[in-house]
């Protein structure tokens, strides 16, 4: 699935990187790949095979653990995280 030309697909091994760096569950770091795939929740909720309550939970708290309040935001963090020196 293509996103928003601003986004791109996080590599295994940024994941692996942010997934230690910001103390991420697995689950945590697999919603943020799909976030940055261009997914909405409905359909990570589906790819997951997990409720959408429990995606807005996930969310919410990994927003919470790298102090945002938006997927956009988010996804800034990520990439400017892994684009410092």
């Amino acid at each position: 699935m293509a996103g928003p030309a601003y986004m791109r697909v996080l590599s295994e091994q940024e994941l692996g990187l942010l997934r230690h760096e910001l103390s991420l569950s697995s689950r945590q770091t697999e919603i943020a790949r799909l976030i940055s795939r261009g997914m909405s929740d409905r359909q990570i909720a589906e790819q997951l095979g997990i409720s959408f309550g429990t995606v807005r939970t996930h969310m919410s708290r990994l927003f919470q653990k790298c102090n945002v309040d938006n997927r956009l935001q988010l996804l800034a963090q990520v990439y400017g995280r892994l684009h410092t020196p």
